[in-house]
C-alpha cells in the first residue's frame, strides 16, 4: 500500500507536466482510494513499479539492486515520512508568509519562494523592525513589544521584562497596541505617547502598570504626569492637539497589518512571541505553562 502513496504523490505532481504519467497517476491514485477503503487494488501497480525500479537500478550498481529490492517496503515508508515532512514545511512557510510576508518568520532575511523578490517581507518587518518606539536597557538582543496599558496579560509580562533588563540581556522597544475592548486603554496609551516628548515614557509606562485600570481618567493621566515632574501645560497641548494620538494610531496599525492578534506580542530578529508565559519560557525564566494573551475584539481588523 505504501508503494501507492509514493507513487500517487510523485506521479500526481509528475502528470500535471507530462501526460505520458497522467494513466499511472489515475491508476495510482485509484489503488490509494482502494486501500484507504479497505479494497484491494485492481492492478499490480505496486509490484510493476518495484520491477521497474530495481531493474533500472540494477543497470548500475548489482548491490544497490539487491539492497533496493530486499528493503523497498522500507525505502517507501521513508519516502512517505520525508513528503509528510516536506508537506508540513511548506504548510508552516505558508502560514509565516501569509502572517509575517516571509516563509521564515518575522524580521527573517532569508530566501522565500512564496515571494522571491521579499516584496512582502519588507513591508512587513519594516512595520514590527526596532527603531520606532521608546526603548529601554543596553542587551545585545533587541526585543520588541507591543502592548496594551489595560491588558492584564501585558502587566503580567513585566516581571520577566524587568529580570531580563536587570541582566542585561535585551533591549527593549515599545509599541503601542491598546485595545478597544479595555477600558481606558486608548487615552492611557496616548498619555503614554505624550509623557515620550518629556523623556518620561518609562516612567510613565511603569505608573501606569501599577494602577488600577478603573483609576484611567484625563485627570489622573495629567496629575501623574505631573508626579513625574513633567510639565502640566506641554503635557495637557499634546493631549488636545492628538500628537501623542497620531504616534499610538500609527503603531496600532502596524500591529494590524503585521497580523498581531493579541498582546503583550513580543517580536526579536526572527521569532515571535505572544503572551507573559511563553516570554518567560523562551529565556528560561519559568517552566512551560501559561501562554494567555488579550486578544483584540473582531472589529478591531
Amino acid at each position: 500500500m505504501v508503494v501507492c502513496f509514493v507513487a500517487a504523490g510523485v506521479l500526481g505532481v509528475i502528470a500535471l507536466f507530462s501526460a505520458r504519467y497522467r494513466p499511472l497517476a489515475r491508476e495510482a491514485w485509484d489503488c490509494v482510494f482502494r486501500k484507504v477503503t479497505m479494497r484491494p487494488c485492481e492492478s499490480n501497480l505496486e509490484e510493476r513499479l518495484k520491477a521497474r525500479t530495481v531493474a533500472t537500478v540494477l543497470g548500475r550498481s548489482p548491490t544497490a539492486a539487491r539492497f533496493l529490492n530486499k528493503n523497498f517496503e522500507m525505502l517507501s515508508w521513508l519516502m512517505v515520512l520525508l513528503t509528510l515532512v516536506s508537506m508540513a514545511f511548506m504548510v508552516q512557510g505558508f502560514y509565516n508568509y501569509l502572517l509575517w510576508g516571509n516563509c521564515n518568520g518575522p524580521l527573517s532575511s532569508e530566501f522565500c519562494i512564496f515571494d522571491p523578490l521579499g516584496t512582502g517581507r519588507h513591508e512587513i518587518t519594516s512595520l514590527i523592525a526596532p527603531g520606532t518606539g521608546p526603548t529601554i536597557g543596553n542587551g545585545t538582543l533587541d526585543l520588541v513589544e507591543f502592548g496594551c496599558f489595560s491588558c492584564p496579560y501585558t502587566k503580567q509580562a513585566e516581571p520577566a521584562l524587568r529580570t531580563l533588563l536587570d541582566q542585561g540581556k535585551i533591549t527593549l522597544e515599545f509599541r503601542f497596541f491598546p485595545l478597544p475592548s479595555h477600558a481606558g486603554s486608548r487615552p492611557a496609551a496616548d498619555a503614554a505617547a505624550c509623557a515620550i516628548e518629556q523623556g518620561k515614557f518609562w516612567q510613565y509606562h511603569d505608573l501606569l502598570f501599577s494602577k488600577s485600570t478603573s483609576g484611567y481618567s484625563a485627570e489622573n493621566f495629567s496629575a501623574w504626569a505631573v508626579e513625574l515632574g513633567m510639565d502640566k501645560t506641554r503635557f495637557g497641548e499634546c493631549i488636545s492637539s492628538g500628537r501623542g494620538a497620531a504616534v499610538v494610531q500609527k503603531d496600532f496599525d502596524a500591529g494590524l497589518k503585521a497580523g498581531i492578534y493579541g498582546t503583550p506580542t513580543f517580536f526579536t530578529s526572527n521569532s515571535s512571541l505572544v503572551g507573559p508565559g511563553p516570554l518567560a519560557e523562551s529565556f528560561g525564566l519559568v517552566k512551560p505553562g501559561e501562554g494567555d494573551v488579550c486578544p483584540p475584539p473582531r472589529d478591531s481588523g
